[in-house]
C-alpha cells in the first residue's frame, strides 16, 4: 500500500525582540507563502484605500430585525452600542464587542462624547475610531440603525447613519454605513449624500487606531468632493503573504490576523511577545549553588532594595 502525501510549508510568525520592557518597538514577521491564501485580512496599511463602486450596500432601514439606537440628543449624542452572541470586532491587535455610534459620523470603539468639532487624525488624541463621514451632524429627522447579519464566522456588524443632517442645513440627507467583519476586515458605504457639502468637503473620514499606533487618513475637510454617492472604501484585505509590521507595545499582547485558505476556509495566525517591567518577576524562594570549584567559604549575597 503506498501514499502520496504532499507537505506544505507552514505557516511561521514571530516577535522579535520577545520578551521586551513597555515602550518597546518589535517586530510582528509571517510567511504565508505555503498556504496558497487567498486573502489575508487585518494586517494594517497606511495607505488609504482607493474608492470603488458600492455593491455590500444592505439598507438597515428595510431589515426588520435591525434596532435603532436611541438618543436623548438628537444633534449631539453618543450611545453605546452592544451587539452580543459573541461578536468582536480585532483591531490593531485588540478585540472589541461594544462600540459608540455618535451622531456625528463616527463609530468609536470605547465610551466617548458626540465630539461635533472634527480634527485630523495627527491632532487626535481620543478612542480608537472608526470615521466614514465625522462632521457636524444631526439625526432629527432620521435615524442611527444597527444590526449584526449572518449566522457564521465572519459575521459582520452594520452600523448605518439613516436621512442624517449636516446640522444647519435641513435640505442635506446622507446615508451611510460602517460594516465591521469578524475577521477585522471593514468598510464605509456611503448610499445617498445629497446636500451642498455632503461628498464630505467638510468631513474627516478614515480610521484612527491610537495615539502613536497606527491611523490612516482618507480625507481631512478638504474643501473639495472626498466621496460620492454609492462608494464605498474597504480596509484591512488584501494584505502581503509575506511581511513584517513595527508595534510599540506597552503591555503583553498578541499579534495576528486571519487569511483564507485555498479550500474557502478561515484560519488565523498569531504571535505573543511578553512584557516585563519592574515588578513583573518576584522571587519567594532561592537556593544558591556553588560553582564545582569554588573554594570552600565562598558565600552569596542576595540583596532586596527597600527591604532589610
Amino acid at each position: 500500500l503506498e501514499k502520496t502525501i504532499t507537505v506544505a510549508s507552514p505557516v511561521t510568525a514571530t516577535i522579535t525582540p520577545e520578551p521586551v520592557v513597555p515602550g518597546t518597538t518589535v517586530t510582528f514577521a509571517w510567511d504565508l507563502s505555503g498556504t496558497n491564501a487567498l486573502d489575508v485580512v487585518g494586517v494594517p496599511n497606511a495607505m488609504a484605500p482607493v474608492p470603488a463602486a458600492a455593491t455590500s450596500f444592505v439598507d438597515l432601514a428595510q431589515m426588520q430585525s435591525a434596532q435603532s439606537v436611541v438618543f436623548t440628543d438628537k444633534n449631539e449624542g453618543a450611545v453605546l452600542i452592544q451587539p452580543g452572541d459573541g461578536f468582536r470586532f480585532p483591531l490593531l491587535n485588540k478585540v472589541y464587542s461594544s462600540f459608540t455610534a455618535s451622531t456625528n459620523g463616527f463609530l468609536a470603539l470605547a465610551p466617548m462624547t458626540a465630539l461635533p468639532t472634527n480634527v485630523p487624525f495627527a491632532m487626535y488624541t481620543g478612542a480608537p475610531m472608526l470615521a466614514p463621514f465625522w462632521d457636524d451632524l444631526d439625526v432629527e429627522d432620521g435615524a442611527v440603525l444597527w444590526a449584526v447579519e449572518g449566522d457564521a464566522f465572519p459575521r459582520r456588524l452594520i452600523v448605518q447613519w439613516n436621512k442624517a443632517h449636516i446640522h444647519g442645513d435641513l435640505t442635506s440627507e446622507l446615508t451611510f454605513q460602517v460594516q465591521l467583519f469578524e475577521t477585522g476586515e471593514a468598510r464605509f458605504v456611503f448610499s445617498k449624500l445629497q446636500g451642498a457639502a455632503a461628498l464630505g468637503q467638510n468631513a474627516s473620514i478614515g480610521i484612527f487606531g491610537g495615539t502613536d499606533i497606527w491611523n490612516s487618513q482618507f480625507s481631512h475637510n478638504p474643501g473639495v468632493a472626498a466621496i460620492a454617492e454609492n462608494q464605498e472604501l474597504t480596509w484591512f484585505t488584501n494584505g502581503a503573504q509575506n511581511g513584517m509590521q513595527a508595534i510599540k507595545v506597552a503591555n503583553a499582547l498578541t499579534a495576528g490576523f486571519f487569511f483564507k485558505t485555498a479550500g474557502g476556509n478561515w484560519a488565523y495566525v498569531s504571535s505573543r511577545v511578553r512584557v516585563f517591567t519592574s515588578s513583573t518577576v518576584q522571587l519567594t524562594e532561592v537556593m544558591p549553588v556553588a560553582p564545582s570549584g569554588a573554594d570552600k567559604g565562598t558565600w552569596v549575597e542576595l540583596y532586596n532594595p527597600g527591604v532589610d
